[in-house]
């Protein structure tokens, strides 16, 4: 009688195995979903540590102006000024300088009289080349 047993044991004791797996699969998957949820919270934070609270160099909300208004007005500063860098006297690398800075200033983007031509070289010696 204890032979005829055997395979039934063996079955019993495969499903209690089973029953133990299932919950300890349960277990783990709350806490993948639990560790998934951290991460989500810890990328959202660095997220705003890198273009909040760290990232000095983000723009203020500014009024945005079209690709095309603004080549307009990058024409009509180097027209004004005879496409001359106004410090050197160069013609070629020309970029319009803003003599107060977008960032500091964003009303003055399309301002004429705090424009003036420069040749890259004397652009990049000015205060606020990299800040603009």
């Amino acid at each position: 009688m204890k032979e005829n047993n055997l395979p039934m044991l063996a079955y019993c004791e495969i499903i209690k195995e089973n029953a133990v797996l299932k919950k300890k699969n349960k277990e783990l998957q709350r806490k993948n979903q639990k560790l998934k949820a951290q991460i989500k919270d810890l990328l959202n934070e660095v997220i705003y540590y890198k273009y909040t609270k760290k990232n000095h160099n983000k723009r203020p909300e500014t009024k945005r102006i079209s690709q095309k208004q603004y080549e307009a007005f990058r024409k009509q500063i180097l027209e004004r000024d005879d496409y001359r860098c106004q410090e050197c006297g160069s013609k070629y690398r020309l970029q319009v300088h803003h003599i107060k800075s977008r960032r500091e200033h964003p009303e003055l983007i399309m301002d004429e009289d705090n424009c003036i031509t420069l040749c890259i070289t004397c652009h990049s010696k000015t205060d606020n080349f990299f800040t603009t």
